[in-house]
């Protein structure tokens, strides 16, 4: 995950929205630096059928600080309670504080 993330300085996560199939329990970010639980999304199944009903996301404007010495994973857990294989994916979407952000400028009329 490190090198998706492309940290080019320490900052902040304010949004992290996740997408996983059926049978996920969960999605979590880990920094390997720390040994520790950046987020953990979880998840809620649909009881007698096949999907989920819930799955955790995050929003914070004071942010989860993330560093760019740092290495991170992710770990996708699922639980297949059918006895037939089943397809599995799960994906982490993180908004990041950009420092060297510039607006850009109005567009002029032409």
């Amino acid at each position: 995950m490190t090198q998706y993330l492309g940290l080019p300085y320490d900052t902040t996560i304010h949004y992290i929205a996740v997408h996983l199939h059926p049978f996920a329990e969960s999605l979590e970010l880990r920094d390997l630096t720390t040994r520790s639980t950046v987020f953990k999304s979880r998840t809620r199944g649909l009881g007698d059928k096949i999907g989920l009903s819930r799955v955790e996301h995050f929003a914070s404007a004071e942010g989860i600080p993330v560093f760019q010495g740092h290495e991170y994973e992710l770990v996708s857990v699922y639980d297949n309670t059918t006895g037939e294989d089943q397809d599995s994916m799960a994906v982490m979407f993180l908004y990041l504080a950009e420092k060297d952000f510039k607006k850009p400028g109005a567009i002029a009329a032409q």
